[in-house]
Formats: C-alpha cells, sequence, structure tokens
C-alpha cells in the first residue's frame, strides 16, 4: 500500500494531531491528492490548477458506493452519500463547505 493509500482517511491512524495532519496533507498535494478523509469529514486542498478530477468518468466511479473505503477521497463520494440517505431516509441532507477565500470553495458546489 501507498503512502497516499495509507493516508486516505487519517482517523484510522493511531494517533492525529496537527503536525501529522499537516505532514499528510502537504505530501498529498504534492502529489495532486487534494481530497483526504478525518472520518467522515472530508478535507480538501485547494490545488490552485485543473485536475481531472471533475468529469463523467470520475463520478460514475463514486455513484451508489457501498463503502466509502472501495474508491479515494472524493467530494462525489460525499454527495452519493448524500442523496442515498435522502432517498433511502426520505430525510433532508445537509454538506457544510467552510474556507477561506480562495480556498477552492466555489469549486466544490
Amino acid at each position: 500500500m501507498s503512502e497516499v493509500e495509507r493516508t486516505h482517511d487519517l482517523a484510522s491512524s493511531d494517533s492525529l494531531d496537527e503536525a501529522k495532519l499537516s505532514g499528510a496533507l502537504e505530501m498529498r498535494y504534492s502529489q495532486d491528492v487534494i481530497y483526504t478523509y478525518v472520518g467522515d469529514i472530508l478535507v480538501a486542498v485547494n490545488p490552485y490548477k485543473q485536475l481531472p478530477l471533475y468529469n463523467d468518468t470520475v463520478a460514475k466511479r463514486y455513484m451508489n458506493m457501498i463503502a466509502k473505503a472501495t474508491q479515494p477521497p472524493h467530494l462525489y463520494a460525499i454527495a452519493d452519500a448524500a442523496y442515498n440517505q435522502m432517498s433511502r431516509n426520505h430525510q433532508p441532507q445537509v454538506s457544510v463547505i467552510s474556507g477561506e477565500s480562495g480556498a477552492g470553495k466555489t469549486e466544490s458546489t
């Protein structure tokens, strides 16, 4: 398993502190891997360039996922989970997108 794969979900590590979080995000960012899970939270880092992350082929990989661990972290996984929960439970769902100016929030919506 590669270092990137080992850091798909940082909540699965033995311990997590600010230094480990920052180091993992920096390592993933340097390899154009901008999404990282910390449990049920998806952390996105703005790559400040176009990446081939948003197209029909990628979207189809995240449709009707059995478990989030079957694919790398992605915004589409969060959207798919919310849609499936809404359909199953007939309850509204909400996703919070937060960040500083220029952090990439608009791209995420």
